[in-house]
Parts: C-alpha cells; sequence; structure tokens
C-alpha cells in the first residue's frame, strides 16, 4: 500500500483549527491540506467580494464559526467519500451508557446529535444569482472513488488521509443520489483476505462498536496491526497475506469491507408533510420550489436555508427511510446455505419443473384429512400460485390476471419462486412524559424459510419505517407503498441475483401472497371513490400486483380476531358488563374469581400472566389474553358452581346506580334497533307480533347456557391455536366455532364484526395454514425490540431512520456471523472473532444461547449438585435407571463398589430450574384432574417421556381438593415441529 505523508492543517474551512484536542490544527494528507488552503482562500475572497447576509447566514453565530459547522456532510475525505460529521459530536459516536463490557444489541446503539441535518449535502444547491464556488466540495468529483478489482473503495494516495472523526458512514448518508454501486451486491470483501486481516478488522470493529474506541484510536490500532503484518511478510517472504497490500486505514472503510454499512442499502426518499406524496432523493435538487407537486395540496416538501457561502441548502420536512425488496433480498441470497434453505420444503413431488397449479378445492384438496398442516406452504394456495400473470384492463371496469404467454406453471414450481408475507403495524415510539410520538413499521417476510427460523428478527425486512407523530390515512399510505409495489412487479418477472456459491447469477422470482396486518391499507381519492361507488372497493396500490385480490389477500389475522378480539370482548362485554358476575351478598363470584387466578402455578415461561378482571382496566396483551382464555373455562366453573354444579338460573341483576346497569341498557336499545332493521330488510311490512318480538328481545343471563358456550368456545381456542393442525381438526373446530358464536347471537349477546370475520377461518386455513403461519405475534415483538433502541426523539423522519440503520445493523452483524462460520479452516482468531460477534447480538441470540437438544431447550445456567446430598433414595432410583439405560454401552456401578470393571455412578448430575417441550394436547381442552397432593412413587422417566407444559389450578370441589392441570401452550414463534403434509395434484 503506498504510504500517504501528512502535514498540520489549521484551517478554517473545513474546522482542523477546531480541534477537540485545543492544539488548533489537526493532521492531514498533504492534498487534502492544500485542498482545505485553497478553500480556506475561497471563503476569504467570498467574503471580501458580497457581504454576509444577517438573517440567510446565520447572524447569531459566533464571529470565529467555520464555515462547515453547520454542514457535516461538507469535510473532505477521499477515503470515506466527502462525509464527516462535526468533531465534538463524533468522539463520543460509539460510545454507550454504560461504560464497562457492552450490553448493548449493536454498533448503532447511539443517539444523534440535536444539531444532526440529515439532508445537509444532499440539498445544498447554489443559487441561481450565485456564483460563488462551494468550498465544502473538492474539484474532483466527491461520488468517484478509487475502487479495487472487487468493487470496493480502495486508499490510493488522496484517498487515505486520516479520518479521526468520520462515523460509521454519516449518520444518514444519501449515496443513492448519485446511484453509486450497492456494495452489498457481493459477499464482504474481507472474507477473501488472510484470517488476521479480517480479524484484525472485527476486532477494530468491536472496539468501536462497545469499548468506546474513538476514530483516531481505530486508526492507530489499524495502523500498528497493518505495520506488525508487514513486518511478518518480510520476515517470511514465502506466506502470503491476501488483503494486506489494500488493508483498511479508516472505520468506515473497514465497515464497508466488513459489510457493516448501511450507507448505500437504505434509501431516504421525502415525502410532503401533508398529503404524503412521495419522492426520491435525487428530486430534491431539482425541485422548483418547495410546495408540494399535488395539484391543492397546500404541503412543503424542504426547507431552505442560506449558508455563509451563500449557497442554498435544502432539508425535507419528512424523510421515509426505505429498503428496496430488491437489495434485501439480494442480501440474504449472499449469506451461506440460504439458496438451499429456500428449497427446503420440498419433497420429491415438488421438484423445480413445469407443473400446473392446483385449481383449489378447499377442503376437498387434501388427499389424506388427517394429516396435520405445520406451515404456509401445507394449505393448498400454496400450490394454487400461478407464474407469469400479468394484470390487465378488460374493460372500465373489469380487471383480470392474464398467462400473457400461456405458461400455465405452478409458481413454487420455478427454480426459486419465493412467496412474500408483509405486514404494516403502528405503535408508541415515543410516549409518557417526553410526549407520543406514533409510526408505522412495515415488514416482510419470505414464507419458504423453514417455519423454524420464519420470524425470526434477522429473517425479517423492514422494509419501512414510516414517520410519525400520526398516522397517514389510507390514501397517504398508497403513495408509500409505491416504490416497494414496483419493486415487487420486478420480482415477479424474475431477477438475477448473486447467490453464495454458486458461479453464474440465478433468477428468482418473488409473489406477494398475503398481508397479514390488522386493517387493509387502502385509500380514498375522487377516482378511488368512484370505483368504490360502482365497485364497491377501496383502491391500493398493492391492487396492480398480479394475484393480488384485497379482501381474499388479507387474512383475518388470528392474534387480533380470536385474542385482541374475541376473548377480550367475552371477559370485558359479555362476562363484566352484561353483569354475569354480579353476585349477592352471601356468594361473590369476582371474589371466587380473583382468589383462583391467585392460586395458578404458572409454568416458568408465562412471564406476562392474564389481566384482572375485577379492574377491567390497562390494556392487557395478545399473550395474555391467550393465557387467560386457557384457564377461563375452569375459572368460571369455581366461581360459579354450587354444590359442584353450575346452577340453571340468571346472574343476580346489576343494580341501577352502577355503570353496567347503564351499559347493558344502552346494549339493549342497540340490540333491538339493529334486530328491528334486520327485519325490515326482510319484510318492509312486518306483523305487529314480529315487532313485539323485537322490540321485547333481551340478552339471556343464564349461568349454565352461558358456560355451556364459553367452555364450546374454549376448545375452539384450543383446537385453532395449534401449532400444527388437519383439515378435518380445521373443520371440527371452525364448526365449534359458528355453533359458539350464533349461540351468543341467539342469547342477544352484543357482539363485534369480529364474531363475523372469525367464521372465515376455515377457508382460510385450508388455504394458508396453521394460524401460525400467518398470525402476528412475530410482528409485535419486532415492534417492541424497536422501541428499546436509543434515539434522539428528533420529528422529520429522523427517529424512524436511526431505528431503520439499527434493525439493518444488526442484520448486517448476524450476516458476518455466517460468513465467517462458512469459512473452510477456521483458526482461533476466526473463533474469538466469532465470539465477540455473537456477544454483539447476545439480545438478539437470547433464545439460541440455551442447549437445545432434539425437540427440548434447557436453559442456561444449570445447577450443579450431588444426588446423593439430597438423599439415598433419589441416587438409588436413579442409579438404577441410568443401569438399565446404559447396559448396552457402559457396566455403571454404585459409587461405593470398587470391585470389578465399570465405571461409578458418583452422583453428580445437573438441575434445570425449567426446560421447553413441544407438547402435544391429549384433549381438546387440554384439561385432566387430579386428587391434590396424592403422588405415586418416586420414579426417573426420561425427558422424552414428557409431552409438554401445564398450568397447575387447585381448586375444591364438594369439599375435596383438586389439582386441575391445564396443557399450555405458549405462543412462540421459534418452535421447530416437524415437517407434515401438504395437498398434491
Amino acid at each position: 500500500m503506498p504510504r500517504v505523508s501528512y502535514v498540520w492543517c489549521s484551517c478554517e474551512s473545513y474546522r482542523c483549527r477546531d480541534n477537540p484536542d485545543a492544539s488548533g490544527q489537526k493532521l492531514q494528507a498533504v492534498q487534502t491540506a492544500a485542498r482545505h488552503h485553497d478553500a480556506d482562500q475561497q471563503l476569504h475572497d467570498a467574503r471580501a467580494a458580497e457581504p454576509v447576509d444577517d438573517v440567510a447566514s446565520g447572524h447569531n453565530q459566533p464571529a470565529h464559526e467555520p464555515l462547515g459547522a453547520d454542514d457535516p456532510f461538507a469535510h473532505g475525505d477521499d477515503d470515506v467519500e466527502v462525509n464527516l460529521d462535526p468533531p465534538e459530536l463524533l468522539d463520543n459516536l460509539f460510545k454507550t451508557r454504560n461504560p464497562g463490557p457492552p450490553n448493548v444489541q449493536g454498533p448503532d446503539d447511539f443517539s444523534t446529535d440535536k444539531g444532526e441535518e440529515i439532508f445537509q449535502r444532499l440539498g445544498r444547491s447554489n443559487a441561481p444569482e450565485d456564483n460563488v464556488e462551494d468550498p465544502a466540495v473538492p474539484d474532483d468529483d466527491p461520488g468517484a472513488v478509487p475502487e479495487d478489482g472487487d468493487g470496493v473503495p480502495c486508499e490510493d494516495d488522496d484517498a487515505a488521509a486520516i479520518a479521526l472523526f468520520v462515523s460509521q458512514g454519516n449518520q444518514f448518508n444519501f449515496s443513492d443520489v448519485q446511484e453509486a454501486v450497492d456494495i452489498h451486491a457481493d459477499p464482504p470483501s474481507c472474507m477473501d483476505d488472510h484470517p488476521a486481516v479480517h480479524n484484525a478488522y472485527i476486532h477494530a470493529f468491536i472496539a468501536a462498536a462497545f469499548y468506546n474506541a474513538t476514530h483516531a484510536a481505530v486508526y492507530h490500532d489499524l495502523e500498528e496491526k497493518e505495520r506488525l503484518l508487514r513486518t511478518a511478510q518480510q520476515a517470511n517472504p514465502d506466506i502470503e497475506y491476501p488483503g494486506l497490500d489494500n488493508f483498511a486505514c479508516t472505520l468506515p472503510t473497514l465497515l464497508r469491507r466488513l459489510g457493516l454499512s448501511t450507507d448505500q442499502f437504505i434509501v431516504y426518499v421525502f415525502v410532503c408533510d401533508i398529503c404524503w406524496k412521495l419522492h426520491h432523493p435525487s428530486e430534491l435538487s431539482e425541485l422548483l420550489s418547495p410546495d408540494c407537486t399535488v395539484a391543492d395540496c397546500d404541503g412543503s416538501l424542504y426547507t431552505s436555508k442560506r449558508l455563509t457561502d451563500g449557497t442554498l441548502k435544502r432539508t425535507p420536512t419528512k424523510i421515509v427511510p426505505y429498503v428496496p425488496p430488491e437489495r434485501a433480498l439480494q442480501q440474504f441470497l449472499l449469506r451461506p446455505g440460504k439458496w438451499d434453505q429456500f428449497q427446503h420444503w420440498r419433497g420429491p413431488e415438488d421438484q423445480p419443473g413445469h407443473v400446473p397449479p392446483i385449481p383449489g378445492n378447499g377442503y376437498d384438496s387434501f388427499p389424506d384429512l388427517s394429516k396435520p398442516m405445520r406451515d404456509i406452504y401445507d394449505g393448498y394456495g400454496w400450490c394454487m400460485i400461478e407464474a407469469g400473470l400479468e394484470r390487465q384492463r378488460g374493460g372500465r371496469w373489469e380487471i383480470e390476471d392474464v398467462d400473457v404467454h400461456e405458461l400455465h406453471q405452478r409458481f413454487v414450481s420455478l427454480p426459486c419462486g419465493l412467496v412474500w408475507q408483509i405486514n404494516i403495524d403502528w405503535f408508541q415510539a415515543v410516549k409518557g412524559k417526553l410526549g407520543y410520538h406514533s409510526m408505522g413499521a412495515f415488514y416482510a417476510v419470505i414464507c419458504n424459510n423453514p417455519r423454524s427460523i420464519h420470524y425470526l428478527p434477522e429473517e425479517t425486512i423492514l422494509v419501512m419505517v414510516m414517520p410519525g407523530p400520526d398516522e397517514p390515512s389510507l390514501e397517504e399510505m398508497n403513495y408509500l407503498l409505491e416504490p416497494f409495489v414496483e419493486s415487487m412487479l420486478r420480482l415477479e418477472k424474475g431477477v438475477e441475483f448473486t447467490i453464495h456459491g454458486h458461479d453464474d447469477l440465478e433468477v428468482s422470482h418473488s409473489h406477494l401472497y398475503c398481508n397479514t396486518s390488522r386493517t387493509e391499507t387502502t385509500g380514498d381519492s375522487a377516482t378511488v371513490d368512484t370505483i368504490h361507488e360502482n365497485r364497491g372497493v377501496h383502491w391500493s396500490a398493492l391492487n396492480y400486483l398480479p394475484g393480488w385480490m384485497p379482501a381474499h389477500s388479507s387474512v383475518v389475522e388470528f392474534m387480533h380476531a380470536m385474542f385482541l378480539g374475541l376473548v377480550k370482548h367475552l371477559n370485558r362485554i359479555i362476562l363484566i358488563k352484561s353483569g354475569l358476575l354480579n353476585g349477592t351478598r352471601l356468594v361473590k363470584p369476582m371474589d371466587r374469581l380473583e382468589a383462583f387466578f391467585s392460586g395458578l402455578v404458572w409454568p416458568v415461561e408465562a412471564n406476562r400472566l392474564p389481566p384482572s378482571l375485577s379492574s377491567g382496566k390497562g390494556s392487557p396483551k395478545a399473550d395474555q389474553w391467550c393465557n387467560q382464555i386457557a384457564v377461563l373455562f375452569v375459572t368460571l366453573y369455581d366461581a360459579w358452581a354450587v354444590d359442584g354444579e353450575i346452577p340453571d338460573r340468571d346472574a343476580p341483576p346489576s343494580a341501577s346506580n352502577t355503570k353496567n346497569f347503564t351499559a347493558q341498557a344502552t346494549m339493549q336499545r342497540t340490540l333491538r334497533s339493529r334486530l328491528l332493521e334486520h327485519l325490515l330488510a326482510r319484510n318492509a311490512h312486518p306483523s305487529d307480533a314480529e315487532t313485539d318480538r323485537v322490540n321485547s328481545t333481551k340478552m339471556y343471563h343464564n349461568l349454565r347456557q352461558h358456560y355451556a358456550v364459553i367452555l364450546e368456545f374454549s376448545a375452539v381456542v384450543c383446537i385453532l391455536s395449534s401449532q400444527s393442525i388437519s383439515s378435518d381438526d380445521v373443520r371440527r373446530g371452525c364448526a365449534a366455532l359458528s355453533h359458539a358464536t350464533q349461540s351468543w347471537a341467539r342469547m342477544g349477546c352484543h357482539l363485534t364484526p369480529y364474531f363475523h370475520f372469525v367464521n372465515h377461518f376455515e377457508q382460510q386455513m385450508y388455504e394458508f395454514g396453521p394460524c401460525y403461519a400467518t398470525w402476528a405475534f412475530a410482528f409485535g415483538q419486532h415492534n417492541g425490540k424497536l422501541t428499546k433502541i436509543n434515539h434522539n426523539q428528533h420529528k422529520g423522519g429522523e427517529l424512524e431512520a436511526t431505528l431503520m440503520r439499527r434493525w439493518w445493523s444488526i442484520t448486517f452483524n448476524y450476516e458476518l456471523i455466517l460468513h465467517i462460520e462458512a469459512l473452510p479452516n477456521r483458526t482461533e482468531d476466526d473463533e474469538d472473532s466469532l465470539r465477540l460477534l455473537w456477544m454483539s447480538l447476545k439480545t438478539q441470540q437470547k433464545d439460541r444461547l440455551n442447549a437445545v437438544r432434539d425437540d427440548v431447550t434447557f436453559t442456561k445456567h444449570p445447577k450443579k449438585l450431588n444426588l446423593l446430598a439430597i438423599s439415598n433414595d433419589v441416587y438409588q432410583i436413579t442409579y438404577e435407571y441410568l443401569h438399565n439405560k446404559w447396559s448396552a454401552i457402559v457396566h455403571l456401578k454404585t459409587s461405593t463398589n470398587i470391585m470389578g470393571d465399570g465405571e461409578n455412578f458418583m452422583g453428580n448430575a445437573r438441575s434445570y430450574s425449567h426446560l421447553w417441550l413441544q407438547g402435544l394436547r391429549a384433549t381438546d381442552l387440554g384439561v385432566s384432574g387430579w386428587y391434590a397432593d396424592q403422588l405415586g412413587d418416586l420414579e426417573a422417566v426420561p425427558i422424552s417421556a414428557l409431552s409438554g407444559h401445564f398450568i397447575l389450578a387447585p381448586i375444591k370441589v364438594r369439599n375435596q381438593m383438586l389439582w386441575i392441570t391445564i396443557v399450555y401452550d405458549h405462543p412462540h414463534m421459534l418452535g421447530q415441529p416437524q415437517r407434515g403434509c401438504r395437498c398434491r395434484r
């Protein structure tokens, strides 16, 4: 590598004189220092030729404030393009709250400074009346960074200047303006380097990201390691050190070599602050005015500020960080083994080739109705997707999908036909004393992945983070969806990608299969209203996609519909507000219920227990309602039972001075109004008897009838929420669900639309597989991860951009681990680097750090103990079990037996506080009864004999204490079930 000469620079333009070390100068390359001197001369000439406008240039700034103070993108350093933040911000860029060993989630876990302006370099343009050259931009093209043979920026004499205060790329680098080559289109270039080279990079990255190493420290560390490696090479000329001739000097270059830079991966589009019309960042400097380009919109696209050099800086009012699906997919396909992983679902009959799509006949599509469906590719809809379709207009109000080339080809039978699923959800990123700020996360997952990793964060594409503080309307959402739709249209037709381990490019096709969001992303406008009026359909940008049907492709999401819909409504409305838990002076069901809940013994993994029914306050999460419905039928039995039976009588009426009495009156009026509306729709002239019957209708309060329906509904939840489910069980469960909802309707209960929506579960599960394949538990967990990221609470999209960078930084870190693990001959240094990188992901990898054996997951920290110290009985039982179990491989002797050959069992063991199993239900409700405190003889059993977890409910029936055990199958997306069946045609 060519050596570079350095001199001390004390320029004003680039703030070298404001070096934080108070020396008044900074070390720079000779050529860089010369450029700084020229910029100073231009600045002095400009000041002499034209006085500075007080308003435009910032009159209140100190007299010594340098030109680049407002522009962190202006500082020139060719090694990292022309991107430098103010030094005082960057010394602490990688510092975390804890100065000790890291307990953070990744390299971007920091808060940006208030002075950060994300469009500084992008939006600068000369004012029309000014001809003053921008001193911040060198004569040569700042985007023309020298490249080595692999397309990775390298460091020549001019590009090797020390970048002591260069951030990990600028906080928001809009490199797409220059349409720069995507550095993520190839595996990390350092993987071809000598192990000593790429491990030096990794250790420097860890030091900067987690141990507060400054850019200066990183530079000197890398320089010293380069010198040592060159010394080693000179001492052993026969040993080659690939990568040493192009050794990285600075942290930004190092991050690019490791594949950890997000600078050229995320696109920062900007939108109107009123209508959300979307613009590519390259449009910012071309706009003639800041006014929105949409007719009759009073919104603004950017604000302008005149700098001291006479130039105008444009700053968008609202930005949206966006990752094009092509980039994300290319990133995935560069992972070792990912191409084959996408094919894991294929059986002998699923091999790529010319296979026609199946017609799809619901229940009759399955050759074996008793075999379980375990994932989305087990539903018949997987084989129905047709390739080669184009959406065409068939008339004024007709749109059809046409097989233009008459391929008649099943999509998933293409060599790499990827099926996508999306979810859009809004959540509170800032709340409490700091105010409230809502933002939206747009996720996409590829359903071809194995179910065990389907929804993991590193397998989830964060496509877009939509800025708050308020949610956009449905029409405004369409603007945000447009770039995604354009990408999916290209991917549908097939795009060539670089594949890890493949010599040639491979073609991959992608199809958007379903939307698991709570609400549909559609919108309104004059044209949209016309479509809605004539066809009953709201317009959505997704309607451009072949095969997309707004209602059919948007599934009824199980988590929101069942747990946050029906279960919550059952508790809050049917049981509480309707007065079914009203008590008398002697019998208080609510007190019994609360006492029963407090006596339950939950599995250790149930970290969020059911909400209190007595208070009815708060906003319980879906998993809490899931836990609650598992035990509700036993709870109500304990609360209502008299002498072991549910009485066949009404619940006591609510007192007239209570809120429940008022709520019941309101629900009764609503019920009668809707029944009358229904009657008039069927018969415009009903009889007096029919009208009187409607006007006298009221809700049933019979406890036995309600308990029967709740018992049936509890069985429905248990059946339909199974991790795997057969077609027969789908039909049986949905039939019971239909009966339960209709029973509540006949009993005059106030119901919501979700009670109708859930009756579409049957056909939906036939087509899309079990509820685990489409529910939103994982996406809710992802939102929780985003809310924990440190940010600066800035509006206008800065907060959202920080979260986007943080998410993808974790993903890149994970991918670097995969590339190192795939190295053919890993060294001890490689293993050490892997340990450090895994440490940086430890919060994300919490589940995978547990020891896993087949279908059993052990806790991380077992306790060492000796069975003899517990009791001789425990030792003897364990010894006899192991003696028989291992008799074929070892002769096991007791600890005191010193005669003959064999191994002594000294009683040393490991005790685990708990473990996780993939359990099976014995019955639909998963409930059994036992006499309390009556246990069998102590015995040793293998873990494989355990069938799952249970909730223990002590209960007293007719003066007899019983233990009720209820199967606990908590929703968890990381389970790895065995492969099931699929429909075949």
